[in-house]
């Protein structure tokens, strides 16, 4: 009988290719990790795993069965669950990652709901909108990541990774109240900015890919990015108070004070997409089940407050496409 404590040992060094990083995730000494994988070698009796300069390879039975304990242990997670749902509890922990605006208008209303319902539920929020997310979620770090993407930035589909779209919002130009096309009724042009500074996320999201993308293709210059924050606050405040332009999202404009202008920009008619993703089949576990469940109810109050949000249209909420 194959340990499923060596099968992930074995995922692990697929993901991570190295002995000491192995060690580092699980909490094991290096010299214990080799023991592991020594023994489960043993055990199915043939080569798992080969020696690449410095990094570790499987070998194509390593990857095999690699494969198979991705499924093995999601189904002895989903049967721990599973055996306590049925007696009428959801007990386990939750690891959530996603981005600030999520955090602030999806997941914080959410937890109160879980809370009462499902007491037993321990949940970890982790502020994080970087595209190291994905990473995180398929080496099983967390358990759901919300994150964002943009229509002009389609993301690449990661194999063993499904997600739901929770909303669409429109995305704007934000400039200071006192800029002087701040008046302007109609569509903005990019290149009319192509002297202003730009504030945007930092390096490695999506926020600051849009902005170079947008600027450079649809504007005809490289944006001046004088200022780098993933905090929406200071982003709204540089602009308010005159020292940049951004694109802002319609959730991110919504916490805006007086003293800033939303545009539409010319050839630039974006939303923004915030979805969830969780490992394939990880939906099937009660806790993961109760946070969609309160994460859809959430964005339903979401999109009453903001009409220019939508939900994904009927029977469409559980795809991972870009609506066009």
């Amino acid at each position: 009988m194959l340990d499923l404590h060596r099968l992930q040992v074995l995922r692990e060094l697929r993901e991570r290719g190295t002995v000491s990083a192995v060690a580092d995730a699980l909490g094991y000494t290096a010299s214990a990790v080799s023991q592991q994988l020594a023994r489960l070698q043993r055990e199915v009796g043939v080569p798992l795993h080969e020696r690449v300069g410095r990094r570790i390879r499987l070998t194509p039975a390593g990857e095999v069965l690699a494969a198979h304990a991705d499924t093995l242990l999601a189904q002895a997670e989903l049967a721990a669950e599973e055996t306590v749902a049925a007696s009428g509890r959801v007990h386990g922990h939750v690891r959530i990652m996603g981005y600030q605006t999520s955090i602030l208008h999806v997941i914080i209303p959410s937890l109160g709901p879980l809370a009462e319902r499902y007491p037993e539920l321990d949940i970890e929020v982790v502020d994080d909108e970087s595209d190291s997310g994905i990473h995180a979620l398929a080496l099983g770090e967390v358990d759901l990541l919300v994150f964002n993407e943009y229509e002009m930035l389609p993301m690449v589909r990661p194999p063993g990774l499904e997600a739901e779209t929770l909303l669409y919002e429109p995305v704007w130009l934000a400039i200071p109240a006192a800029h002087p096309l701040a008046a302007t009724t109609g569509p903005v042009s990019l290149s009319a900015l192509a002297e202003e500074s730009w504030v945007c996320g930092s390096p490695g999201t999506r926020h600051r890919e849009l902005v170079i993308r947008a600027c450079t293709e649809l504007g005809g210059f490289d944006p001046r990015i004088r200022y780098e924050t993933n905090d929406l606050y200071v982003l709204i405040d540089l602009v308010i108070n005159g020292r940049a332009v951004a694109f802002m999202a319609d959730l991110v404009a919504a916490r805006a004070l007086p003293g800033m202008a939303l545009l539409k920009v010319t050839d630039f008619d974006q939303r923004r997409r915030m979805c969830v993703w969780t490992r394939q089949g990880a939906a099937q576990r009660p806790t993961v089940a109760a946070v969609l469940a309160a994460f859809r109810e959430a964005t339903a109050e979401v999109v009453r407050a903001r009409p220019l949000c939508e939900r994904p249209p009927a029977g469409g909420a559980g795809g991972d496409q870009m609506r066009r």
